[in-house]
């Protein structure tokens, strides 16, 4: 499964069909670098690398050398993606 079109031309995350366990073991509290590591290689998780990189340089939360990385990136987008779909999942049920 490749994952290409993530962010829309406005930087809407479109990323609806993860799987539940992806999104609840990427979105836990505490430490989710090894669950974010292997569901970026499961799904073969893949994005525009510039898409990628304005998106998060909007958090202000990484440095130009940091958004370098598009490995990086895209675990830092997958563990992005997660939260977000795991809250709005939460406020449908509120």
């Amino acid at each position: 499964m490749n994952y290409f079109d993530y962010l829309d031309s406005t930087g809407y995350i479109l990323a609806t069909d993860l799987p539940d366990d992806c999104i609840s073991e990427c979105s836990a509290i505490g430490s989710v670098d090894e669950a974010v590591e292997y569901w970026v290689k499961e799904l073969n998780f893949e994005a525009p690398k510039q898409k990628v990189k304005e998106y998060l340089d909007d958090f202000g939360a990484w440095d130009d050398d940091e958004l370098s990385d598009h490995d990086s990136n895209l675990k830092r987008l997958l563990w992005l993606v997660c939260c977000d779909l795991k809250e709005e999942r939460k406020a449908q049920y509120e």
